[in-house]
């Protein structure tokens, strides 16, 4: 769980330098070879692709039918983890399909630079609310892909095991298949979750961390294990002070000695707006995203 963060006398001054402005709400972004930056844009459906060296910046795939109403629309972008020789982009969208609203993973296949075929590879109706829809996906180093559900604004679904994606971490085949060594005979790899906008393998471990947006209080850092609960679900309450860290607070936590757990650390950077995503990319720099842009922080 989060606690309080207390910055370090001896860190240096970070600032946070524009790399591409005037976006649509670019909640999702990695990098591809190539010094590439990919990104889509929440509401609109495009992904799109920006070069660092040359600061072209280009549609790549305009998918079809995203709803962006609340916190739904196009939360979620990875690449193969053999890209490009597996030339596939993988994005997650709530989509209008036929009427109906659903949380869906495409796999589009990259075609000389454009997007070319696509292929739904998970779909699950979405929540009527437009909130609490999560969206992150990521390869893990197993080469299994990784996503997380919110639970769509209601705590119950997050203990639901009865065909019930939400409030849940679902892992699956690169095609959208069921790994056989998942805990369940389903997608799913650990529940109890209430919202989530973030997660990583530690690269040493191979461990899954993950961020947990609380209601009032209770945000959490959470080490993911198979088949296991993380306790939100309709007798969860709010029962701690909220951390008090505004939307633009960048903050560092520390793993312990074993990497099993975090120890408070620094105040990195405060944005002046909120921020959305944040990446690691070429040369280890640390790079972040706003409603209206993708960052990189630098020393000041």
């Amino acid at each position: 769980m989060l606690t309080t963060l207390v910055p370090s006398a001896a860190a240096p001054r970070i600032t946070a330098r524009p790399l591409v402005t005037g976006l649509d709400q670019p909640v999702a972004f990695t990098f591809g070879p190539g010094r590439v930056l990919w990104y889509v844009e929440k509401s609109t459906g495009e992904i799109r692709i920006y070069d660092l060296d040359s600061e072209r910046d280009r549609l790549f795939f305009e998918v079809s039918g995203v709803n962006g109403e609340g916190e739904r629309g196009m939360l979620g972008i990875e690449l193969h983890p053999d890209y490009p020789d597996e030339p596939y982009v993988y994005v997650y969208a709530t989509r209008s399909v036929n009427g109906a609203l659903k949380d869906q993973i495409l796999r589009i296949t990259d075609r000389d630079g454009s997007g070319g075929e696509q292929r739904v590879i998970f779909s699950s109706p979405a929540s009527s609310s437009p909130y609490h829809n999560g969206g992150r996906i990521l390869f893990g180093p197993d080469g299994m892909l990784y996503t997380v559900v919110g639970d769509g604004h209601q705590a119950s679904n997050s203990q639901d095991l009865s065909n019930n994606d939400r409030g849940k971490i679902l892992r699956m085949t690169p095609n959208g298949g069921v790994p056989a060594t998942n805990p369940r005979d389903s997608l799913l790899f650990a529940y109890g979750l209430r919202n989530s906008f973030g997660f990583a393998f530690d690269p040493q471990e191979d461990r899954l961390w993950q961020t947990e947006n609380g209601p009032a209080c209770n945000d959490e850092v959470n080490l993911i294990r198979r088949g296991a609960n993380y306790g939100w679900g309709p007798s969860a309450t709010c029962d701690g002070a909220s951390p008090g860290n505004t939307n633009g607070e960048i903050t560092r936590l520390t793993l312990n000695d074993r990497r099993t757990g975090v120890r408070r650390d620094a105040l990195v950077y405060t944005h002046d707006a909120g921020v959305l995503s944040i990446e690691v990319g070429p040369g280890g720099h640390l790079y972040f995203s706003d409603f209206g842009g993708v960052y990189r922080l630098a020393r000041a």
